[in-house]
């Protein structure tokens, strides 16, 4: 696959989101990691369809050598770290009940419990989603005829939405805070973000010559379905949250968590096709700075809750921590990349243990 520039300035916008997010500045950045899971589904749906005419035993080899080598290197050594600090100091205080979910990358089920995962790796469910969705999504490429997975992608888009409504009624009598996060973070109330990616690819939407309006319908549409919900809110509960720009956290004002997500997805798809044609409005995508925080920002997502956990205990103002917290991450994120992530990514193209080819994500 050829690299796009304003890919990774879309992952660099997402991430910058989430942090933001997290900061506390930016009270919808959440959904920063919505648009990483629509980019994923189009980018590893590209990459399996390329290699579907391979033998299966080399199809998932190569695939999950690959997947292995940008994935677990900086993960594992976080968690080890992690590991040794806790055996150290004690901290972080939740890692004896959250590591085995850690390891075995189901961090978004062990949401599920009473207590939530520590705030020190809650973050790690979309990991966990992430990989859950590379267990099936190869077997459904090259096992299916073309026709059939694409009936298979249009009816994640039609189900998930149900199966977060199905799950809202399935875990009623819950407190509201806990069913909002557990429909958020099961993976099929998020597999219809992967399908939307994959739907580029499937049927080469990053063709339509109407992308620029596509992209507006979306805008709009999303603003007028957010404002409706702050003036629901406003109504209702005599309070909103302005600037969630009604789209917070779990979606759980006017049955957001139905709709909403996929109307994200839909805006994600059409910021991704207007990013491949190179729009001259989206330029900003493919500027250096933005480039680059989105090609480390696999690290910057790792790394920047347990940073802001440790800025947040400085007794300095808030403006000085949040260019502490925005610089460290930064940095430390460049150096994992440099000395920790592109080792590994370098040995994708050799030979050992698979014929491996360039390319790709």
């Amino acid at each position: 696959m050829q690299h796009v520039k304003s890919l990774d300035g879309i992952r660099g916008l997402a991430v910058s989101l989430v942090v933001l997010f997290h900061f506390g500045i930016l009270p919808s950045g959440w959904i920063g990691v919505q648009i990483f899971f629509v980019l994923s589904g189009y980018l590893i749906t590209s990459i399996l369809l390329r290699a579907k005419e391979r033998p299966l035993g080399e199809y998932l080899g190569r695939f999950y050598w690959r997947r292995s080598l940008r994935i677990f290197p900086l993960y594992f050594v976080f968690l080890a770290v992690a590991a040794i600090v806790y055996s150290e100091a004690g901290k972080p205080r939740s890692f004896d009940v959250d590591w085995p979910y850690l390891l075995t990358y189901t961090t978004n089920f062990g949401r599920l419990r009473s207590t939530d995962v520590g705030p020190t790796f809650v973050h790690l469910w979309s990991l966990a989603i992430e990989e859950q969705f590379y267990l099936l999504w190869p077997l459904l490429v090259y096992l299916l005829p073309l026709v059939t997975f694409k009936r298979i992608v249009v009816a994640l888009l039609f189900l998930s939405p149900l199966a977060r409504l199905g799950l809202y009624f399935a875990f009623r009598g819950q407190d509201a805070d806990w069913i909002g996060r557990n429909i958020y973070c099961l993976p099929i109330s998020q597999f219809d973000a992967f399908a939307a990616g994959a739907a580029i690819v499937l049927w080469r939407l990053q063709e339509l010559k109407c992308a620029p309006r596509l992209l507006a319908f979306a805008l709009l549409v999303t603003a007028i379905c957010g404002a409706a919900v702050l003036v629901h809110e406003h109504l209702v509960y005599r309070a909103a949250m302005k600037w969630t720009f009604g789209y917070s956290m779990f979606l759980m004002p006017a049955s957001g968590f139905v709709w909403g997500y996929s109307l994200l997805n839909l805006l994600s798809v059409a910021l991704i096709i207007c990013a491949l044609q190179r729009l001259l409005a989206l330029r900003l995508l493919e500027s250096p700075p933005l480039v680059r925080v989105g090609t480390i920002s696999y690290g910057i997502y790792v790394y920047h809750l347990p940073i802001l956990l440790v800025a947040n205990s400085l007794l300095i103002s808030r403006a000085a921590i949040f260019f502490l917290y925005c610089s460290a991450v930064l940095i430390i994120s460049e150096i994992s990349f440099r000395f920790l992530e592109a080792p590994f990514l370098r040995l994708k193209e050799k030979k050992i243990p698979l014929r491996i080819l360039q390319n790709e994500y």
